[in-house]
């Protein structure tokens, strides 16, 4: 007769050995999740989000994208965005960018282990012309030169404000307002003229620099009011004078330091930095360190 042998094992052990493999088996992990395509970009502006293809083990308590200015975004910088919860397509608002700038964007899915990322998207928002370049409109140049003794300068800038404010006098009317006809107008009744049709403006003086008033006149155009500006000539053929010619400034390049201005009939540009100097041209520089510039109050 055959003996039969058994192995009693403890039935605490078996379980043991069970809850051992299965918690093993089903241990979470980070989720799983890719950034999706970048859209929409603009100066200020962005459209992305992501896909949660796996939550890994654990419910999905937030998601959304990551953006900084260097490569490796991460959820501790307050440039993101939450965009619910669990797996799936999310998308994305990135807002409050900076024109001409490179971003690096990530979207990202956080559960109870951790937080992942996706693949990592570079984009470079649009230039903003308006930082760097400003027109003022509705402030063309007459297209006729009106033949007086001195030239004619003030009557023209004086008939484009005045276009601007639908008054619409002749350059030889503007010249009679100002109470010598047949001479070019000088600064006093330049200002004689604007009070006279009631036109509103603020005088402006010099700063304590040339650069530093260039600068204030700058931020005058961007505001969105012209500045009626003296300049003098050089080589100066008239010393006794702080300015020889009006022209207005009509619109502003920050970027590239210029103005752009009316003069007679045409539309040019002269750099900040030669308004500053004695070169050939225009120049505010002169020997009584004075400043005649108008600053024109445009309605709104």
């Amino acid at each position: 007769m055959k003996r039969i042998f058994s192995i009693s094992i403890p039935i605490t052990l078996i379980l043991s050995i069970i809850l051992i493999y299965s918690c093993k088996k089903d241990k979470p992990t980070p989720p799983i999740i890719t950034t999706t395509a970048i859209s929409e970009i603009t100066q200020i502006a962005a459209a992305s989000g992501g896909n949660v293809t796996s939550d890994g083990g654990a419910t999905v308590t937030a998601r959304g994208v990551c953006w900084c200015t260097t490569t490796g975004p991460t959820t501790t910088l307050s440039t993101k965005t939450t965009d619910g919860a669990g797996t799936g397509i999310f998308t994305s608002s990135i807002t409050a960018l900076t024109g001409g700038t490179v971003y690096y964007v990530r979207a990202y899915a956080t559960n109870s282990i951790g937080t992942a990322y996706g693949n990592e998207i570079i984009i470079t928002t649009i230039q903003s012309t308006f930082a760097f370049e400003f027109k003022i409109s509705n402030l063309p140049p007459p297209t006729d030169y009106y033949e007086i003794k001195e030239g004619s300068c003030g009557e023209s800038v004086l008939w484009t404000i005045l276009q601007y404010f639908r008054k619409d006098l002749s350059q030889e009317e503007i010249n009679k307002i100002g109470g010598n006809p047949g001479r070019g107008l000088h600064s006093n009744e330049m200002i004689l003229v604007l009070d006279s049709l009631k036109i509103p403006f603020r005088e402006r003086k010099k700063e304590a620099t040339w650069e530093s008033t260039v600068d204030t006149l700058a931020n005058i155009i961007k505001r969105g009011n012209p500045v009626i500006l003296g300049v003098k000539i050089y080589p100066d053929k008239f010393p006794q004078w702080y300015c020889d010619h009006f022209i207005l400034l009509t619109g502003t390049n920050t970027k590239n330091k210029f103005f752009f201005y009316n003069s007679f009939t045409v539309t040019d540009t002269i750099k900040y930095i030669k308004l500053c100097n004695t070169e050939d041209g225009y120049s505010l520089v002169n020997k009584y360190d004075g400043l005649f510039a108008i600053e024109i109050i445009l309605p709104n």
